[in-house]
């Protein structure tokens, strides 16, 4: 115990580690956070990422106490990236089910006044599945925003509609990435209709329920 308390002030105690620190609890690393958050679709807090990336910092820093860091702000936001990418990627698969096929799948309506207030309640919802979450902001967003870029995302089937067509990438950057999920190569199973309108489903679900929960008599003003 002595040893670990000892190693913990060693490592604190580094100029590397106490600029990392400092610029971690800044206002400029919780912009770079949300940045990160919303580009990811995720609902975490900012401040914990920024926790956790001055952890992994310091298991590093705990392996290699010689190194230093030449740009504080630009290594920290690589760090904070990293883990929110590892959060994204962490989350659990789509599962498969019965369902009606994605082409008819009747996904819901956002109106832009109410983009905020969809996100701030789907973020205080209490989804089961991160992902479903992550996915329901996504698409909130890419409604509000089409000309977000999403070329990094695989491509809906020529011929979707617009509503049908922000649910590949909202998934996509949700995390929801594994094999066998979308199409490849133009081909298209019975099975991932099912699977991506399952998904499809579970994040009209999320922002109807968002939506009821603003009309709440307690909600409004």
């Amino acid at each position: 115990m002595a040893d670990m308390r000892s190693e913990t002030a060693d490592v604190t105690g580094l100029a590397a580690y106490r600029d990392a620190q400092q610029w971690l609890a800044s206002a400029e690393a919780r912009t770079a956070a949300k940045r990160l958050l919303h580009q990811y679709g995720l609902g975490a807090n900012p401040t914990d990422i920024a926790h956790d990336a001055l952890v992994a910092l310091w298991h590093h820093l705990r392996k290699h106490p010689h190194s230093s860091i030449d740009d504080v702000a630009a290594y920290c936001r690589t760090i904070m990236r990293n883990v929110v990418i590892k959060a994204a990627q962490g989350f659990g698969p789509v599962s498969f089910d019965d369902a009606i096929d994605i082409e008819d799948q009747q996904m819901p309506e956002v109106e832009t006044t109410l983009v905020d207030d969809l996100r701030a309640a789907l973020e205080a919802g209490t989804e089961s599945k991160p992902w479903v979450t992550a996915a329901a902001l996504n698409y909130v967003t890419l409604t509000a925003y089409p000309s977000i870029d999403t070329r990094r995302a695989p491509l809906p089937q020529a011929g979707a509609k617009p509503d049908q067509a922000r649910v590949w990438p909202s998934l996509w950057f949700a995390g929801q990435r594994q094999p066998g999920l979308f199409p490849d190569g133009g081909k298209h199973s019975a099975r991932q209709r099912k699977r991506l309108s399952r998904a499809a489903e579970a994040i009209t679900a999320a922002i109807e329920r968002a939506k009821t929960e603003l009309t709440r008599p307690d909600r409004r003003g």
